[in-house]
């Protein structure tokens, strides 16, 4: 019996410790995935977070909404995500490439203070990704837009952190013409 007893424990320890082998690889993989969908690349593909939105939002490319229309300025070739079509001709600028790497990054922390350090750099990237749309002005390249742009945030948790750490995010925001 104690024999038993013995090969029992062992092989019990013998799957805990795959098990946390197995959480450990998960957890890598996880970050790795985070890091690559949050990081400059992803960040970068406004074109397909643009047709995941037209979809969630049942709309029809070339119908609803168009994507990667560009205009020439002075300042160069400007071209917002998305243009979403509207009544009598109206159109409304939408960006969809928001900052996330540093909220996913408090996310995966393991304290709280490391957590607020990251959700305050998370506050600190909306904002300036505000300030960045803003500053392009694209209400004065497209006649037809109102003078804000919309920057889509995919969740409310991401908009929620920001806010929590930055109460006047929103306020400013609108005042500089984007929401």
């Amino acid at each position: 019996m104690e024999n038993e007893r013995k090969e029992a424990y062992g092989s019990l320890t013998k799957h805990l410790e795959t098990m946390v082998q197995t959480q450990q690889l998960l957890q890598a993989r996880r970050a790795t995935l985070c890091r690559h969908c949050a990081g400059p690349r992803c960040a970068a593909s406004g074109r397909d977070d643009a047709q995941a939105l037209g979809e969630l939002a049942g709309m029809v490319e070339h119908c609803d909404f168009y994507e990667q229309e560009h205009t020439d300025t002075d300042a160069g070739r400007m071209r917002p995500d998305m243009i979403v079509r509207m009544p009598d001709g109206r159109e409304i600028v939408v960006d969809v490439k928001t900052p996330l790497d540093a909220y996913l990054s408090a996310v995966e922390a393991t304290d709280d203070e490391t957590r607020r350090k990251h959700l305050e750099h998370h506050a600190r990237k909306v904002r300036e990704r505000v300030r960045e749309l803003s500053s392009k002005a694209y209400w004065t390249q497209f006649k037809n837009a109102p003078d804000f742009v919309i920057l889509f945030i995919p969740g409310d948790q991401f908009l929620g952190a920001a806010l929590d750490m930055d109460r006047s995010l929103l306020e400013d925001a609108l005042k500089q013409r984007s929401s």
